[in-house]
């Protein structure tokens, strides 16, 4: 394992106590400003990004999209619905895991 794997794989983004759900809502609220149409899009995407320790354009690169699509998500200017595949996948995972469950 190289260095940088190791420090990744120790940087506290991926090992957080907080609940995804917590996150996901508190960024949220954070981005709800004019001109972020979908803010908990962007706050799941930049969960998706926080956990993999990945810039924008390593997260791409693994996943084979273009690095303009994973900012464009970060940044609240799509729906999941838009998102291609391998991102789609990974942002609806977190916005489930974050979901309000109903007892």
């Amino acid at each position: 394992m190289s260095a940088l794997a190791a420090a990744r794989r120790r940087h506290p983004s991926t090992q957080s106590p907080v609940p995804a759900a917590r996150v996901v809502s508190g960024v949220a609220r954070v981005l709800d400003r004019p001109g972020v149409r979908w803010p908990r899009v962007a706050a799941a995407a930049l969960q998706v990004r926080g956990r993999s320790g990945l810039s924008p354009d390593e997260l791409a690169r693994r996943l084979g999209v273009d690095a303009d699509v994973v900012r464009s998500a970060e940044a609240g200017e799509c729906d999941v619905d838009e998102l291609p595949e391998p991102l789609r996948c990974q942002v609806r995972a977190v916005l489930l895991d974050a979901a309000p469950r109903w007892a």
